[in-house]
């Protein structure tokens, strides 16, 4: 995990993790859920493999988080007016 963006997932414990580098070069873990669905966001990857993202698209809604796990985009989720 060399490069921007860099992903990979992994175990610890009963925990799936994704797994980033982030813009300022840090690596940062976040659970691999997404909380509506409590389903997967990435698909486990062989210990070998990895991934060059620029976000984590979650497949349910296409909601897109960046590098930093904050949320950037809910295209499929409806807002409704108050």
């Amino acid at each position: 995990m060399t490069e921007l963006g860099d992903e990979i997932t992994r175990t610890a414990g009963d925990r799936q993790l994704i797994i980033v580098r982030d813009h300022d070069g840090r690596i940062k873990a976040f659970d691999n859920v997404y909380t509506h669905r409590r389903s997967k966001i990435v698909e486990d990857m062989p210990m070998t493999d990895s991934e060059n993202v620029m976000g984590i698209k979650c497949p349910h809604h296409l909601c897109t988080y960046d590098l930093d796990g904050n949320l950037r985009r809910t295209p499929k989720i409806s807002r409704k007016s108050p």
